[in-house]
């Protein structure tokens, strides 16, 4: 199973990496501000959820993953034709190191203000079974529709 963010922020980056590349965007100081604004939305979403600050949205999760994804595929396309340019390598550093340690911090349970963050997992697990329960639904209803028009 793909969780929502990768299933958005994969796709995206890959797909303005040839963009960028195709276009021509180089290294350079706006390049990089221009990557590291875009990791920003994507990485406060992050550290709030593991933080257990924000609630699970798949709305915000899919919007901030398709902002990203555009710092990511632009630092992706520089990258092709200037290896580790630290203007777009230092930005995608920092925030995976980021992401990284407050997803460590998530693990051990605990947020800094001691609040327990497993109730993010709870209510997480809970939307996907909820989900999954409508998703039957509707299918059994299509499948009892279908059954009936060929009656």
């Amino acid at each position: 199973m793909v969780c929502r963010r990768c299933l958005t922020l994969y796709p995206s980056v890959i797909a303005v990496a040839v963009v960028a590349h195709s276009i021509g965007i180089g290294p350079g100081l706006s390049t990089g501000l221009l990557v590291t604004m875009t990791l920003i939305p994507f990485l406060i979403d992050w550290m709030g959820e593991h933080a257990g600050r924000f609630d699970y949205s798949p709305f915000r999760q899919v919007a901030v993953s398709l902002i990203a994804g555009v710092g990511g595929g632009i630092a992706l396309g520089v990258h092709v034709d200037h290896p580790f340019d630290p203007t777009v390598t230092i930005p995608i550093a920092l925030c995976a190191g980021v992401a990284l340690l407050s997803a460590m911090n998530a693990r051990r349970g605990r947020s800094d203000d001691g609040a327990d963050s497993t109730q993010w997992s709870t209510r997480f697990d809970q939307d996907e079974i909820d989900r999954e329960l409508r998703l039957r639904s509707m299918l059994e209803s299509s499948i009892g529709s279908d059954d009936h028009e060929s009656l």
